[in-house]
């Protein structure tokens, strides 16, 4: 019995993740050449965070003056 509830969680971790998007950070300090969207090393186009975010990703747009080209 104990297997089966153990089979069952882990089998509901590995649905829900997927369900559960990450966070993609964007700054106008950032840099979208050598940033990776993390909030260490943040994009620096808002364009950028959403072309490189994944479905159910968050987009975070930090504080900051952003201008188009």
């Amino acid at each position: 019995m104990k297997t089966i509830n153990i089979l069952y969680f882990i089998s509901t971790i590995l649905l829900i993740t997927p369900l559960i998007g990450g966070t993609v950070f964007v700054s106008a300090t950032g840099d979208d050449d050598s940033g990776d969207g993390s909030s260490d090393a943040p994009y620096l186009t808002i364009q950028k965070g959403i072309d490189e975010a994944d479905a159910m990703d968050t987009v975070m747009v930090l504080d900051g003056i952003y201008t188009g080209g």
